[in-house]
């Protein structure tokens, strides 16, 4: 789960509740990767490309 704190933001929650019975050798299983809330605040707040710093995550639309 990721937070995001700060004005401007869109108030969203963005995923789904993870599944306790669907784990992954004992650990939850991930919705979103981390890297594409990366991607969407450079791509969105700094207008900042980042596959240059090679993060290739799509972006998540509608995060900021």
């Amino acid at each position: 789960m990721e937070f995001i704190f700060g004005a401007n933001n869109q108030g969203k929650i963005i995923g789904k509740n993870s599944n306790l019975s669907d784990l992954d050798n004992g650990d939850l299983k991930h919705d979103i990767d981390f890297r594409s809330v990366y991607t969407s605040f450079l791509k969105n707040k700094f207008d900042f490309d980042s596959s240059q710093i090679g993060i290739r995550n799509k972006a998540l639309e509608g995060l900021f």
